[in-house]
């Protein structure tokens, strides 16, 4: 074997060891990224789940406001007809105070009317 052909032999080995050595560190950074991309990936599960249910309590919550509303109308609903029941009531009050008040009025043209009568009846006599 000549010179030449060993000294080609020589170089052509540490040429293989570096090739095995980028090869591992190739390995290293593909199992590192693989690993962030795992760990990225739980981050963004974990995200889209805080999300949800944030998104989950916002809408309890636009329910129960929206329940407290329904509760408040029903409420004022029942105000509104017993403010009309007590109208009504004050109305009928109304008219039977008019009526008594008529009642008085007849009654005293009644006691009116009679004394003028016994009054002619004394006139007559005398």
């Amino acid at each position: 074997m000549s010179q030449a052909q060993q000294q080609q032999g020589q170089q052509q080995q540490p040429q293989q060891g570096q090739q095995g050595q980028n090869g591992s560190q190739m390995q290293e950074m593909s199992s590192e990224l693989s690993h962030q991309l795992q760990q990225f990936s739980n981050q963004a599960h974990q995200q889209q789940q805080q999300t949800f249910q944030q998104l989950q309590q916002s809408l309890q919550q636009a329910t129960q406001t929206l329940q407290d509303v329904g509760q408040s109308l029903q409420s004022f609903n029942v105000l509104e007809q017993i403010n009309q029941q007590m109208q009504q009531s004050q109305n009928q009050l109304q008219q039977q105070a008019q009526q008594t008040q008529q009642a008085q009025q007849q009654a005293q043209e009644a006691q009116q009317a009679q004394q003028q009568a016994m009054q002619n009846q004394q006139n007559k006599m005398q």
